[in-house]
């Protein structure tokens, strides 16, 4: 995941997918707290606020759908191979 998100930070993202698919959904997520964290800090509050419920509920799908599919990729090479 590390050459993954050094992938993604050069802006590589068939090569960041390459290393693993689940990468821009962890780096994702980090630019957001990130910017959350930024935003609360510039407001003067002590929580960031959480994120809306609609971006929330389809990232989660999305990752779910994801690492499962990684999950599965694994369990059938260790039956097959």
């Amino acid at each position: 995941m590390t050459r993954a998100f050094v992938a993604i930070t050069h802006f590589d993202l068939t090569a960041a997918i390459d290393f693993n698919p689940g990468s821009p959904l962890i780096y994702g997520a980090f630019i957001y707290i990130f910017w959350a964290s930024i935003s609360a800090l510039r407001r003067g509050d002590e929580d960031i606020k959480p994120p809306n419920k609609k971006l929330y509920l389809s990232w989660m799908t999305f990752s779910i759908a994801i690492f499962s599919w990684l999950f599965y990729q694994r369990i059938i090479r260790l039956i097959l191979f």
